[in-house]
């Protein structure tokens, strides 16, 4: 049987949500739990938007101090194709309209990369006009999508971005 939630309908799930949250111990975000309720995937940020709720803010600011915390050292990063670098997360803003979150990171120059067979510290693959920005999106993938997106996806439910200060 097949149930199809329209979206005046989507406010009432919340109650059965939360009890759906409340029966595990350290309730996570699982983008296949909307599906389980009828949902699909336009209403994933109603869902998130219910989660979040649900964990309130001090909870989720605490899930992320924790994700974010082993990270605010100089932290190495020699796994990343031919980067070497060291990186350290600052900070980072939450934007709750958008369930989003951003983190303010620094990228140490004195790490390496090979770049057509040319080897050249990180500060100056960045600052190079013709691929600097390529550099810097791969290096960014390298600390979100490889460390921690899905740890922060998972505990908040939240979408993360980096930006370099």
């Amino acid at each position: 049987m097949k149930i199809i939630i329209r979206e005046n309908q989507i406010g009432k799930l919340y109650p059965v949500l939360r009890k759906y949250w409340d029966k595990s111990p350290y309730p996570t975000y699982n983008s296949r739990t909307p599906r389980l309720f009828g949902l699909n995937y336009k209403y994933e940020s109603e869902f998130i938007g219910m989660f979040m709720d649900y964990l309130g803010t001090d909870e989720v600011i605490e899930r992320l101090d924790k994700i974010v915390n082993p990270y605010s050292t100089w932290t190495p990063n020699d796994e990343c194709g031919s980067y070497d670098f060291e990186y350290v997360i600052r900070t980072y803003e939450i934007d709750y309209d958008d369930y989003e979150v951003t983190l303010y990171v620094n990228c140490k120059g004195d790490g390496r990369v090979t770049i057509d067979g040319e080897e050249m510290s990180i500060m100056d693959a960045l600052n190079n006009h013709d691929y600097g920005w390529e550099v810097e999106q791969e290096i960014k993938e390298c600390i979100l999508y490889d460390v921690i997106y899905n740890k922060i996806k998972s505990e908040t439910g939240l979408d993360s971005r980096i930006q370099f200060i």
